[in-house]
C-alpha cells in the first residue's frame, strides 16, 4: 500500500502474518511481521517491522474494529518493540478509503491505522461458528457466513443445484444441496446436508455434506465441495 506522502510504503495482512518471500520483496525480520513499513522505496532491505497480532479483533463501542500488533522490531528511539494498533471503520458512504498510516504523536515506537472499509460493517445476520475453519499450519482462517445463503447454479445441460454452503444467515437449518429438475421444480433430490467444513494439510477448505436423499442401489447421497 503506498503511504509515500507520510511514511512510505506498507505491507498489512489482518487476522495473520505475512509471509517473507523474494517475490514479494519482503524482508521483515526479525521475527513474524503482519505490518512491515519499507519507508525508502528504493531501499528494499530497509523494511520495519510494525508487529504481528497479539490478540482477536475486539468491536469498540462506536463501531470500529480494534487490531493490535506488538512485537515489532527494535524502536530506535529507546529499544522497545515497535507496536500497531489498527482502526477498521464501516465507511459512511459506499465508498472505501485505502488504510492510512501515522506515527502515535504520544509514542514514537507505536503507529496507528485507520482504514474506513465495509469489512467493519455489522452483519445482517449472525454469524455461525459452523461457517468458519481455520488452517493452524499457514495461520490463515476462512470465514464463509456470507455464503449463508440460498445459492442457485444451473448446469448447461440441466439440472439445477441448490446450495446453503453452511448454516446461518438466510439458510437457516435448511443447509442440504439439491438437485433440482428445470422442468419439474417439485422434482428434487436431496444430496446431503451440511456436516462439516474442514481444512486439510497442503489442500484448501473443503465442505462435506451427508445423510441425502436414498440412493437407488446404494446408501444415502452424499456431496463435498472443494473451495
Amino acid at each position: 500500500l503506498d503511504d509515500s506522502e507520510h511514511l512510505g510504503f506498507f505491507n498489512l495482512s489482518i487476522c495473520r502474518n505475512l509471509n517473507p518471500t523474494a517475490s514479494e520483496g519482503i524482508n521483515c525480520f526479525p521475527g513474524p511481521a503482519g505490518i512491515c513499513l519499507l519507508p525508502d522505496i528504493t531501499n528494499t532491505d530497509q523494511y520495519k517491522n510494525l508487529g504481528y497480532m497479539s490478540s482477536p479483533p475486539k468491536r469498540n463501542k462506536d463501531g470500529t474494529i480494534k487490531l493490535e500488533y506488538k512485537n515489532g522490531g527494535s524502536c530506535e528511539t529507546d529499544g522497545n518493540n515497535i507496536s500497531t494498533t489498527v482502526y477498521l471503520k464501516c465507511p459512511d458512504t459506499e465508498s472505501e478509503a485505502p488504510p492510512q498510516l501515522q506515527n502515535d504523536p504520544d509514542n514514537n515506537c507505536h503507529y496507528i491505522i485507520n482504514w474506513n472499509t465495509k469489512v467493519a460493517c455489522k452483519q445482517e445476520t449472525e454469524e455461525s461458528e459452523s461457517c468458519v475453519v481455520e488452517d493452524p499450519q499457514a495461520g490463515i482462517q476462512y470465514n464463509f457466513n456470507p455464503l449463508a445463503r440460498k445459492m442457485s447454479f444451473p448446469n448447461d445441460s440441466s439440472p439445477l443445484y441448490n446450495i446453503c454452503l453452511c448454516p446461518g444467515g438466510t439458510c437457516g437449518d435448511d443447509t442440504y444441496i439439491y438437485k433440482i429438475n428445470v422442468t419439474d421444480s417439485n422434482k428434487k433430490i436431496k444430496l446431503g446436508k451440511f456436516h462439516q467444513m474442514i481444512v486439510y494439510p497442503n489442500s484448501g477448505p473443503q465442505v462435506d455434506f451427508y445423510r441425502g436423499d436414498k440412493c437407488p442401489g446404494h446408501n444415502n447421497y452424499s456431496s463435498t465441495i472443494l473451495m
